[in-house]
């Protein structure tokens, strides 16, 4: 997760939060993978999208999901501009 903070920081993007699922889940006394939600984007970009479309801000800011499969195995999983869920290890 930290090598994709910093690729999306160098991409002069800004990092508005990170959500460890997995700690909160142990804060509950549940387990779960490491799972940690990334929420990112940058007013230049996103701002002409909803100009054009107003409501693609419900999609905004960007977010991508770090996560580990059972054997694990990590995952970066996100949602494409055309609605489909792309993973890639």
């Amino acid at each position: 997760m930290d090598r994709l903070q910093a690729e999306i920081r160098a991409k002069g993007m800004t990092v508005f939060a990170r959500i460890d699922h997995a700690a909160g889940a142990a804060e509950v006394g549940l387990t779960l993978r490491p799972t940690e939600l990334i929420i990112f984007g940058n007013a230049r970009g996103g701002t002409p999208l909803m100009e054009s479309v107003q409501t693609v801000g419900i999609d905004l800011p960007l977010k991508a999901l770090v996560w580990e499969d059972a054997g694990g195995e990590t995952w970066l999983s996100y949602n494409e501009p055309s609605g489909s869920l792309s993973d890639t290890t």
